[in-house]
């Protein structure tokens, strides 16, 4: 780790003025109330900000920043709020339902999950899938995505029934996936089941037998005759 060039590149960046951080906040507002969303609806956003571990307490850059605090920028908040409630052209905004929101910031949530994956965090993938899967029922990759959640969170098992599931509804909405047939032969050979191991292996070479691992799953093949 190179402590030298991350402590520079923190010093460089923190010079933002508070004053800044707060007319950010406040402009925000300002559009939150343009696209009629309730702007009260910023506090609870910003108070995750705080169980967020870049964002929040475990983030080193905090040693140096000029930004202010969470706290601060919250109570900064609540006082426009208040005043911009005062003004006479005020309109309430409305509180989207959670799937008319999950819907709009879907590609995000897909991404969020490739990303926690990589992270190892597991349970927040599968979260973020499920969203994704109340607006976008059938998605394949968004399945294959949440069988392999539950695979690299118990890579050994002993249980394999949710990822199996998972991987199967890939199946059911793209027969073509070959990945999920690799993986479903994997949680089968790990368990025993031979046969059922040999055919989902077969089903995976017939779609990519040009595969970087093709030689593998054919030497686990030849192993469970």
């Amino acid at each position: 780790m190179d402590f030298t060039g991350d402590l520079w590149t923190n010093l460089a960046t923190s010079g933002y003025s508070k004053k800044n951080e707060y007319v950010a906040d406040e402009e925000g507002l300002i559009l939150m109330a343009r696209a009629g969303l309730s702007i009260d609806e910023s506090i609870p956003a910003f108070s995750a900000l705080g169980e967020n571990v870049v964002y929040g307490a475990g983030d080193p850059r905090k040693l140096w920043s000029s930004h202010p605090r969470l706290e601060d920028r919250i109570r900064n908040l609540e006082k426009e709020i208040k005043k911009k409630k005062r003004e006479k052209d005020f309109v309430p905004g409305v509180v989207p339902e959670a799937e008319d929101y999950y819907r709009h910031i879907a590609p995000t949530l897909l991404i969020n999950a490739r990303l926690d994956l990589q992270e190892q965090q597991f349970e927040r993938a599968r979260e973020a899938l499920s969203k994704y899967l109340k607006v976008k029922p059938g998605d394949a990759e968004a399945y294959y995505l949440t069988g392999e959640a539950f695979r690299r969170a118990s890579p050994l098992g002993p249980d394999f029934t949710q990822s199996l599931a998972a991987y199967q509804q890939v199946l059911e909405s793209d027969p073509g996936y070959a990945n999920a047939y690799k993986e479903i032969g994997m949680a089968y050979r790990m368990q025993g089941q031979d046969i059922e191991a040999g055919i989902a292996f077969q089903q995976y070479l017939e779609l990519a037998a040009d595969a970087p691992d093709a030689g593998i799953i054919r030497a686990y093949m030849e192993g469970l005759r």
